[in-house]
Protein backbone atom coordinates (compact mmCIF):
# COMPACT_ATOMS: atom_id res chain seq x y z
CA UNK A 1 0.00 0.00 0.00
CA UNK A 2 1.09 3.68 -0.93
CA UNK A 3 0.83 6.66 1.33
CA UNK A 4 -2.17 8.32 -1.46
CA UNK A 5 -3.86 4.40 -0.61
CA UNK A 6 -3.45 4.75 2.86
CA UNK A 7 -4.45 8.61 2.81
CA UNK A 8 -7.94 7.67 0.48
CA UNK A 9 -8.53 4.21 2.18
CA UNK A 10 -8.21 6.24 6.06
CA UNK A 11 -11.22 5.98 8.27
CA UNK A 12 -12.15 9.09 7.76
CA UNK A 13 -16.34 9.77 6.93
CA UNK A 14 -16.15 10.33 3.63
CA UNK A 15 -18.24 14.27 4.07
CA UNK A 16 -15.22 15.27 6.55
CA UNK A 17 -13.36 17.98 5.17
CA UNK A 18 -10.30 16.54 3.51
CA UNK A 19 -8.64 20.21 2.41
CA UNK A 20 -9.05 23.84 2.87
CA UNK A 21 -8.18 25.55 0.02
CA UNK A 22 -9.26 29.49 -0.95
CA UNK A 23 -11.28 27.85 -3.41
CA UNK A 24 -13.22 25.69 -1.41
CA UNK A 25 -13.09 22.61 1.14
CA UNK A 26 -12.98 19.52 -0.40
CA UNK A 27 -14.23 15.87 1.72
CA UNK A 28 -12.44 12.99 1.64
CA UNK A 29 -15.38 11.23 -0.57
CA UNK A 30 -14.72 14.05 -3.32
CA UNK A 31 -10.53 13.37 -2.59
CA UNK A 32 -10.91 9.97 -3.52
CA UNK A 33 -12.96 9.96 -6.49
CA UNK A 34 -11.20 12.46 -7.96
CA UNK A 35 -7.84 10.85 -7.39
CA UNK A 36 -8.98 7.28 -8.43
CA UNK A 37 -10.25 8.97 -11.63
CA UNK A 38 -6.63 10.83 -12.35
CA UNK A 39 -5.33 7.39 -11.70
CA UNK A 40 -7.85 5.84 -14.07
CA UNK A 41 -6.99 7.42 -16.64
CA UNK A 42 -3.78 7.69 -16.38
CA UNK A 43 -3.57 3.62 -16.39
CA UNK A 44 -5.99 3.55 -19.30
CA UNK A 45 -3.38 6.02 -21.25
CA UNK A 46 -0.47 3.54 -20.40
CA UNK A 47 0.86 4.61 -17.30
CA UNK A 48 3.41 2.20 -16.31
CA UNK A 49 4.27 1.92 -12.42
CA UNK A 50 7.41 4.53 -11.87
CA UNK A 51 6.38 6.52 -14.94
CA UNK A 52 7.45 9.97 -14.46
CA UNK A 53 4.03 12.42 -14.20
CA UNK A 54 4.92 16.27 -14.57
CA UNK A 55 2.74 18.51 -12.05
CA UNK A 56 3.35 22.33 -12.90
CA UNK A 57 0.35 24.40 -10.87
CA UNK A 58 -0.68 26.32 -8.01
CA UNK A 59 -1.94 24.76 -4.58
CA UNK A 60 -5.44 23.96 -5.04
CA UNK A 61 -7.50 20.86 -5.50
CA UNK A 62 -6.45 20.21 -8.95
CA UNK A 63 -2.88 19.84 -7.58
CA UNK A 64 -3.49 17.13 -4.78
CA UNK A 65 -5.74 15.22 -6.63
CA UNK A 66 -3.70 14.80 -9.84
CA UNK A 67 -0.94 14.72 -7.08
CA UNK A 68 -2.79 11.39 -5.40
CA UNK A 69 -4.18 9.94 -7.96
CA UNK A 70 -0.45 9.52 -9.95
CA UNK A 71 0.99 8.03 -6.72
CA UNK A 72 -2.19 5.62 -6.88
CA UNK A 73 -1.80 4.54 -11.16
CA UNK A 74 2.18 4.26 -9.53
CA UNK A 75 3.64 7.00 -11.51
CA UNK A 76 6.00 8.71 -9.62
CA UNK A 77 5.12 12.88 -9.21
CA UNK A 78 7.83 15.42 -10.75
CA UNK A 79 6.29 18.70 -8.97
CA UNK A 80 7.55 22.06 -10.22
CA UNK A 81 6.75 25.02 -8.27
CA UNK A 82 5.43 28.12 -9.85
CA UNK A 83 6.22 30.15 -11.81
CA UNK A 84 9.06 27.97 -13.27
CA UNK A 85 11.31 29.80 -15.48
CA UNK A 86 10.93 28.21 -18.78
CA UNK A 87 14.65 27.32 -19.00
CA UNK A 88 14.07 25.26 -15.34
CA UNK A 89 11.20 23.67 -17.07
CA UNK A 90 13.29 22.36 -19.94
CA UNK A 91 15.76 21.09 -17.81
CA UNK A 92 13.57 19.61 -15.40
CA UNK A 93 12.03 17.46 -18.54
CA UNK A 94 15.05 16.66 -20.03
CA UNK A 95 16.49 14.94 -16.86
CA UNK A 96 13.40 13.21 -15.35
CA UNK A 97 12.09 12.64 -19.41
CA UNK A 98 7.68 12.69 -17.85
CA UNK A 99 5.28 10.47 -20.02
CA UNK A 100 2.30 13.17 -18.64
CA UNK A 101 2.64 16.50 -17.63
CA UNK A 102 -0.37 17.90 -15.50
CA UNK A 103 -0.33 21.93 -15.78
CA UNK A 104 -2.48 24.17 -14.92
CA UNK A 105 -3.26 26.75 -17.86
CA UNK A 106 -2.24 29.86 -16.77
CA UNK A 107 1.15 28.67 -16.69
CA UNK A 108 1.32 26.74 -19.58
CA UNK A 109 1.41 30.17 -21.94
CA UNK A 110 4.61 30.87 -20.14
CA UNK A 111 6.49 27.32 -21.07
CA UNK A 112 7.15 25.98 -24.17
CA UNK A 113 5.36 22.36 -24.22
CA UNK A 114 6.20 21.38 -27.58
CA UNK A 115 9.48 19.83 -27.23
CA UNK A 116 8.88 18.08 -24.33
CA UNK A 117 7.35 14.69 -26.06
CA UNK A 118 4.96 13.54 -23.66
CA UNK A 119 0.99 13.84 -23.09
CA UNK A 120 -0.40 17.35 -21.70
CA UNK A 121 -3.42 17.39 -19.66
CA UNK A 122 -4.07 21.15 -19.20
CA UNK A 123 -6.11 22.13 -16.03
CA UNK A 124 -8.83 24.30 -16.63
CA UNK A 125 -8.32 28.26 -16.66
CA UNK A 126 -11.67 29.73 -15.43
CA UNK A 127 -12.28 30.32 -11.67
CA UNK A 128 -12.60 27.45 -9.59
CA UNK A 129 -16.11 25.96 -9.32
CA UNK A 130 -17.86 25.26 -6.30
CA UNK A 131 -18.96 21.69 -7.25
CA UNK A 132 -15.02 20.81 -7.24
CA UNK A 133 -15.02 19.06 -10.34
CA UNK A 134 -11.72 17.88 -11.76
CA UNK A 135 -10.92 20.77 -13.65
CA UNK A 136 -9.00 19.59 -16.59
CA UNK A 137 -9.45 19.97 -20.13
CA UNK A 138 -9.92 16.29 -20.45
CA UNK A 139 -12.40 16.44 -18.18
CA UNK A 140 -15.15 14.63 -20.28
CA UNK A 141 -12.56 11.81 -21.73
CA UNK A 142 -11.46 11.42 -18.24
CA UNK A 143 -14.82 10.76 -16.97
CA UNK A 144 -14.95 7.98 -19.90
CA UNK A 145 -12.87 5.94 -18.22
CA UNK A 146 -14.38 1.85 -17.26
CA UNK A 147 -15.76 1.62 -14.36
CA UNK A 148 -13.68 -1.68 -13.93
CA UNK A 149 -10.76 0.19 -13.98
CA UNK A 150 -11.67 2.76 -11.33
CA UNK A 151 -12.74 0.16 -9.04
CA UNK A 152 -9.39 -2.11 -9.29
CA UNK A 153 -8.64 1.49 -7.35
CA UNK A 154 -11.22 0.77 -4.45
Amino acid sequence: MNFAEALLNSSAPGDKVALFTQQAEVTYDQLREQAVLVAAYLRQRGLEPGDRVLLLGESSPFWVQSYLGIALAGGVSVPLSVPASPEFFTGVVQATEPRFAFVQAKWLRRLDMSQTGCELIISDSRPPRLDLEMELATTAEMKMVSQEVCNSFL
